[in-house]
Parts: structure tokens; sequence; C-alpha cells
């Protein structure tokens, strides 16, 4: 309970906000006060724990697909849009000496 409790806090705002709608829809009573929302985690039944843990996997799974993604997206950045501005460079010289 407390790793997920941590896992939550770790969380940026907007899952937040989607964990407390899955409470929300299980009729979980929180309280809330300026410094945010509490829960007693230690009344949750295990199928909302195992809702929560699912998000929770889907969340870490979704920023790895991204992470994979952007490195994905640099490294045929840096091969192709590299290159291709290397041999623009060389085009527009070889252009200048011809027109010399």
């Amino acid at each position: 309970m407390k790793d997920l409790k941590k896992q939550i806090e770790n969380m940026s705002k907007d899952h937040h906000i989607k964990i407390l709608e899955i409470m929300q829809e299980n009729k979980i009573s929180y309280s809330e006060n300026k410094n945010g929302i509490f829960i007693n985690m230690n009344n949750l039944k295990p199928d909302i724990i195992e809702k929560i843990n699912d998000y929770i996997n889907y969340t870490k799974c979704q920023e790895t697909n991204l992470q994979n993604v952007e490195t994905m997206k640099k490294t045929l950045q840096n091969k192709f849009f590299k290159d291709n501005k290397e041999k623009t460079t060389s085009n527009i010289n070889v252009q200048v000496n011809h027109a010399v």
C-alpha cells in the first residue's frame, strides 16, 4: 500500500485527477482542503486497488512508448536531416564555385 501511495504521489496532477475519477466512480469517500485531496487507502477494496494499479501501469507503458518514439525521432532526425543539411551545403558550395 505504501508503494502504491508513493507511485501516486510521484504522478502529475492530470494523473491525480484520473485516479480521483476512479475513486468517485466507485463511491470512495475522500476529504479535501487547501493542501489537496485525501483518501484513506486502508479502506479500499482489492478491485479498486487493482483498477488504480492498472491505470498506473498503463501510464508507465505510455510514457515508455513515448520515450521510445522520441528516441527514434531523434535518431531519424540525426541520420537523415543532418546528412541532408550537409549535402545541401555542399551543393551550394559547388554551385557557387561553378559560378565564379
